[in-house]
């Protein structure tokens, strides 16, 4: 890792880390006896002190370097995450996009099904309604024919009560006229016209006639029966 002091190495020129080590060389050099030697001491301390420094500034240059790849390789990854990021975004984005739509869509069909169901139920609620009163009116339209049907039934029970008792007392008078008719034909002397006409023999013609003729319009007004066989005339 990086130290002040490798950085303001790598940062000075080389001329000005020359001087600042011959500067900072020990006092005792100076007390040499001979100045040769002093000379050639401190150019070795320079020479190695320089070493030193450029060993220095290589390793700090090296370590920037790292640095920079490591940064750089950072920047390519971070970029690399930026893109990954923004195709995920991108993804994500037009997934949503379509599930809207999707959404949206069965929104619709939901409320179409439901707009449906609504109509059926409607639909179904007016057929039920108008099936009720069909049902009423058939029901009304049945009572009002069997109760004219009852009341027409008894109206032909009377009729046919009042058409038997018509046909009894018919068959009564009838009877009753043809007694009548025997009991007139069997008169002594017949009525009191017939006594001119007895010395002429027209009398019993006369009365014989005239018993076929109430005979017959008895026989017609008669209901149900069947007529009458001529009974044959009594003399006179």
């Amino acid at each position: 890792m990086k130290t002040p002091r490798h950085t303001l190495i790598a940062a000075l020129p080389l001329t000005l880390l020359v001087a600042l080590l011959v500067g900072s060389a020990p006092h005792s050099v100076q007390a040499q006896p001979s100045a040769a030697t002093r000379d050639t001491e401190a150019l070795r301390r320079v020479q190695r002190n320089l070493q030193q420094a450029q060993q220095e500034r290589d390793a700090a240059q090296a370590e920037k370097a790292a640095l920079q790849r490591e940064r750089d390789a950072e920047a390519a990854q971070q970029k690399q995450a930026q893109g990954r990021l923004a195709s995920l975004q991108r993804e994500s984005q037009t997934q949503r996009s379509q599930l809207q739509s999707q959404i949206a869509s069965l929104d619709q069909q939901l409320q179409a099904a439901q707009n449906a169901q609504q109509e059926t139920k409607q639909a179904s609620a007016s057929a039920e309604t108008a099936w009720a009163r069909e049902r009423q009116f058939l029901r009304q339209d049945l009572d009002g024919r069997t109760q004219t049907n009852q009341a027409v039934v008894a109206q032909l029970a009377a009729a046919r009560a009042a058409l038997d008792e018509t046909r009894q007392r018919n068959q009564e008078l009838h009877a009753l006229g043809l007694e009548l008719l025997d009991l007139y034909r069997q008169a002594p002397d017949g009525a009191q016209w017939q006594r001119g006409e007895r010395l002429l023999g027209l009398a019993g013609v006369r009365i014989e006639e005239r018993a076929e003729t109430a005979r017959a319009r008895l026989d017609a007004a008669h209901v149900g029966g069947a007529k009458t066989s001529r009974a044959a005339p009594t003399q006179p």
